[in-house]
């Protein structure tokens, strides 16, 4: 078992003799990959007809949370609706609420926990 921590480097300078220092904001000590299946609207709401991507939880688990935060990758959840989060064993249905943050190939989106 391994604890993973996820972090976004914000600052890389340089010093005279070239040696280079890199600033790392760390978001969690506990991240959790999962998997988002994500349906397209209209479609039925059947784990078959969902394409699960990966994605990393980067707050606690949503069974204490009414809220959670979560990295995906950039446009990800475009035109998308219905969204599951699958943690172990356990699905949650989502909804989001705000992207918190955009990179150039990552944003961090802050969903509503529907249902456990």
């Amino acid at each position: 078992f391994r604890v993973w921590r996820v972090g976004l480097i914000r600052r890389v300078t340089r010093n005279e003799r070239h040696q280079q220092r890199v600033g790392v904001q760390l978001l969690t000590q506990n991240a959790t990959l999962v998997k988002l299946r994500l349906k397209a609207a209209g479609t039925p709401a059947t784990a078959a007809s969902a394409v699960s991507r990966p994605a990393v939880l980067i707050s606690s688990m949503p069974q204490a949370q009414k809220e959670v935060d979560v990295v995906v990758k950039k446009g990800l959840l475009h035109d998308r609706q219905n969204i599951e989060m699958v943690v172990a064993d356990a699905t949650h249905l989502l909804k989001v609420k705000d992207t918190i943050e955009r990179g150039s190939d990552y944003e961090i989106v802050r969903f509503e926990v529907m249902r456990k």
